[in-house]
């Protein structure tokens, strides 16, 4: 079984590091403050997890095979 899980602590510490405040004061980036980044990251996360994860189950157990001829 895979196992993935979103990096949300170190995506919002990266923003934090470089100054998302500063981006999040401006007045058309006002609507996202550090608070709705998290949330977004999070359902982004859950979608990665539980939806695209699964996506190529297959292709993720047989790996890839390359033919020169084809």
């Amino acid at each position: 079984m895979q196992i993935y899980r979103a990096p949300v602590e170190d995506m919002m510490f990266q923003l934090a590091a470089f100054g998302y405040a500063d981006v999040a004061a401006l007045s058309r980036f006002e609507a996202y403050d550090l608070e709705t980044v998290r949330m977004i990251l999070d359902q982004t996360g859950t979608l990665a997890t539980e939806v695209f994860l699964a996506c190529n189950r297959a292709g993720d157990e047989e790996g890839v095979k390359w033919d020169p001829e084809s």
